[in-house]
């Protein structure tokens, strides 16, 4: 069994528990026989970032220089993906210690350290620089390096500093937040390749400490930053999109094979008077996101609302080709995601097809396999294959294998039958797509 370890109280002070803090932050492989330790691997020193591990490792059966090799996979909200072989913890690449930024906060204590997997690269980007910042025009730059200026910015595992601080900064600047990156919906793995696809966001946090007693009787805590500039301009953030993306990355090669925005560009962004006239591609939007990987495609859904050509508020569930990141579908739904799709099978059978829907309990159709994609409107995705939902068929186009929707193409296979599942005396949606 591989589990994923917490990081210790408090997430961005550590003077009470001084040290490299053992198994927190940690991958730790036991023995479901006898409960013994086998191996672990922390991968963060002295947590003050709230980099603890968000997710679920992944195993993989992969082949790297030949060498057939039973892996373990851990992403990390710091856009890191830690590879190693189950069986003896030995990482697949080397994992370098490397020199980072040490600590003024009073009582606080660093590890002068932290590991860097030497494979695959960073899945998000890491750090803040004023290279980071927005600069769709020389005004915004000029307001994003203004802003910026109130903080401390560096490299990734800069500490925490004083929302007060005497060199006059009011914080740390952090990226990827402690949200990450990748968080608890974890990344997905196809067997047949071993190509690992995850969905990660770019955001910018701020790290300020301040000592308030009446708060906490720690010497310090994260301060709720009163007085500090918020990180963007008018709802637009100072740093450079995407702001959310997916990747995927070969496991046994240890590269990124393609990386796309995901995700529409939101309205306030898009409707920016600061941006009018400008052409902005798409940003991507930020969430809590996992993906779900199939014979040909990886699917996930967008994280936020935005409104369509045709006046209608929602979100999308997005299908790339999963070999090359091409975008060959879309499907509205009524809210965005949160978490990972789902493929959902009843009684054995694989692919739904509309002609054969057969009431079940309650009059129930039933939904012999589906890709269920959760939304904030949905409730309990358990039920969808019980007692209270029914399913009905969408007026949307077929999706065909170049990627474009309609009905008037000229190739017609492979198809897409897009369903739409609705609870009973609800507005509760699920969205799903199966090959006709």
């Amino acid at each position: 069994m591989y589990l994923p370890v917490e990081m210790p109280t408090g997430d961005y002070y550590g003077g009470h528990r001084h040290g490299d803090n053992l198994f927190a932050d940690s991958l730790v492989a036991l023995d479901l026989h006898t409960g013994e330790r086998i191996w672990h691997f922390q991968t963060v020193h002295h947590d003050v970032w709230d980099w603890d591990l968000p997710c679920a490792p992944i195993l993989a059966d992969i082949v790297v220089d030949g060498r057939t090799i039973k892996a373990v996979a851990q992403p990390t909200k710091q856009g890191f993906v830690f590879v190693f072989d189950r069986a003896t913890g030995e990482p697949v690449w080397p994992i370098e210690e490397r020199p980072v930024g040490t600590t003024d906060v009073p009582g606080e204590w660093s590890a002068k350290t932290q590991p860097f997997p030497t494979k695959p690269p960073p899945f998000d980007r890491q750090g803040v620089s004023v290279d980071d910042l927005i600069d769709f025009t020389p005004e915004l730059r000029e307001q994003a390096v203004a802003i910026a200026s109130s903080f401390r910015l560096g490299p990734i595992y800069t500490p925490p500093s004083l929302a007060e601080d005497p060199d006059g900064t009011q914080g740390t600047l952090m990226m990827p937040s402690a949200t990450g990156g990748a968080n608890w919906p974890g990344g997905s793995l196809d067997p047949e390749t071993g190509i690992l696809y995850i969905y990660s966001k770019t955001q910018i946090t701020r790290l300020a400490l301040e000592n308030n007693p009446e708060r906490s009787n720690m010497d310090f805590i994260a301060s709720r930053g009163r007085g500090a500039p918020p990180l963007n301009i008018d709802g637009l953030p100072i740093v450079k999109p995407p702001w959310g993306r997916i990747t995927a990355i070969d496991l046994n090669k240890g590269e990124i094979v393609w990386q796309v925005a995901h995700g529409e560009t939101p309205d306030n962004i898009r409707d920016h008077p600061a941006l009018k006239g400008l052409s902005i591609p798409r940003t991507g939007q930020v969430g809590r996101l996992g993906t779900l990987v199939t014979k040909t495609l990886v699917i996930s859904g967008d994280g936020t609302l935005f409104t369509t050509p045709s006046g209608q508020e929602g979100a999308m569930l997005r299908a790339y080709d999963k070999m090359t990141g091409a975008e060959v579908g879309e499907v509205f739904m009524p809210g965005p995601e949160t978490g990972s799709p789902m493929y959902l099978l009843i009684e054995g059978h694989a692919v739904h097809r509309s002609r054969d829907r057969r009431p079940i309990d309650g009059g129930i159709d039933r939904v012999q396999a589906g890709i269920l994609s959760r939304s904030r409107l949905t409730v309990g995705l358990g039920e969808c294959a019980i007692l209270s939902w029914k399913l009905k068929r969408l007026p949307t186009p077929w999706f065909d294998d170049v990627g474009k929707t309609g009905s008037s193409h000229k190739r017609k296979e492979p198809r897409w039958e897009v369903c739409y599942v609705q609870r009973r005396n609800t507005r509760s949606h699920v969205v799903w797509v199966s090959p006709r």
